[in-house]
């Protein structure tokens, strides 16, 4: 009787998965980090909008000045205050939240949202996780 065995395309799957999950949960722990600290040290002003792009997502670019330094940050429209991207005018006010530790790190979306997304990231990729590793689980124990 023959065992099952993962061909080395499912192998390198696996490999690729487990990649990939690697990167996404850095990059989770890095936004996590970085809301932490702007949480811990967060200050508000008010910023500028210097570009729209409605086809993005309802991204905008905003800039903001703390002690005499410009800084720039991007968002969503519509977390950011403004209710149609498509209506958002360059030169409107938008409300800045940076850290007082790293000015340049900044969201014009509120604090409490950015929270929830980024709880959400983590959960969703310690799914992808517990999914990759049931399925190398079950890879090796056929093999």
């Amino acid at each position: 009787m023959y065992k099952w065995q993962p061909s080395d395309t499912q192998q390198g799957m696996s490999i690729i998965g487990l990649i990939f999950v690697i990167v996404l949960g850095a990059m989770a722990i890095k936004q996590f980090l970085d809301i932490r600290l702007l949480a811990q040290t967060a200050r508000v002003t008010t910023g500028v909008v210097i570009d729209t792009n409605c086809s993005n997502h309802g991204h905008i670019d905003f800039t903001y000045s703390v002690n005499n330094m410009l800084y720039q940050g991007t968002g969503v429209s519509s977390a950011c205050g403004y209710s149609n991207c498509v209506r958002t005018v360059v030169g409107e006010p938008v409300r800045v939240t940076y850290s007082s530790k790293k000015p340049d790190l900044a969201i014009c979306a509120p604090l409490e949202s950015k929270q929830r997304d980024v709880t959400d990231n983590i959960f969703v990729i310690g799914m992808l996780a517990a999914g990759l590793g049931w399925g190398i689980y079950r890879m090796k124990m056929h093999h």
